[in-house]
């Protein structure tokens, strides 16, 4: 499916912003508007993806019906870019899950259970390796105290004690979780959008596998959260945001 043909049928969807989806028609007048309309829809009704029902109503297949509502409508997105050349997203919607990579052409997945996405997610997110942490760790600091951590890290790569003094860690672990932070080799980093909630929310995430574990990072309404924990409740933190 290209960029084109999603776009016209999530706008059947009634969607009013997409996220992760080119527009093909700004820029263009309504003459061309229209004509790119008929130039896609032909190819979407020769696919039969779209079809007329008895009344002349236009429909759309229910497997691409509900790839177009989770994108058009998503409780939850994310988005992030594994490498220079691709750049992925990943939609809720109650019980339906999507994958769309954007390389040189558009790839769609939608996953058929929860588990099946469950299990892609663990992996995809490198979740799956937080199987292995033996210990449960916890830190939280504002986002600015963590600017003022980093820079005084990297700079002497020793610990600011003055930040982390009521956290009741030993300073090796700190300096873990830091250097964990700061590694760019075995990681993930990735976007999160809540919408089915008064008021949506966005949060930043990383995740770090190190000799010592695997660590979960997450920037979200002014606080970094630090975590060392169970595959379980990185998930939960991961989606619950």
């Amino acid at each position: 499916m290209t960029n084109d043909e999603l776009f016209f049928l999530c706008v059947l969807t009634g969607a009013q912003e997409l996220f992760g989806i080119e527009n093909p028609v700004e820029g263009l007048n309504e003459e061309g508007a229209k004509a790119k309309w008929e130039e896609v829809s032909k190819g979407l009704y020769e696919s039969k993806i779209l079809y007329d029902d008895q009344n002349g109503n236009i429909c759309i297949r229910d497997d691409y019906a509900k790839i177009s509502a989770a994108i058009s409508f998503p409780d939850i997105a994310y988005e992030y870019a594994p490498d220079d050349l691709s750049t992925k997203y990943i939609y809720i919607k109650g019980s339906i899950y999507v994958q769309l990579i954007r390389k040189d052409d558009l790839q769609l997945k939608m996953y058929d259970t929860r588990e099946d996405f469950i299990s892609f997610l663990k992996k995809e997110f490198m979740i799956a390796y937080c199987e292995d942490n033996e210990e449960n760790i916890f830190i939280q600091i504002s986002e600015e105290e963590l600017d003022k951590a980093l820079e005084y890290f990297t700079n002497s790569y020793s610990i600011p004690a003055n930040i982390f003094e009521g956290t009741e860690l030993n300073i090796e672990t700190i300096h873990s979780a830091l250097s964990a932070f700061t590694q760019n080799i075995s990681f993930i980093d990735f976007v999160g959008y809540r919408n089915n909630q008064e008021t949506p929310s966005q949060a930043l995430f990383k995740i770090t596998k190190t000799e010592d574990g695997t660590w979960l990072f997450k920037i979200c309404k002014g606080n970094i959260k630090m975590l060392k924990c169970n595959a379980g409740k990185a998930l939960s933190e991961i989606i619950n945001f």
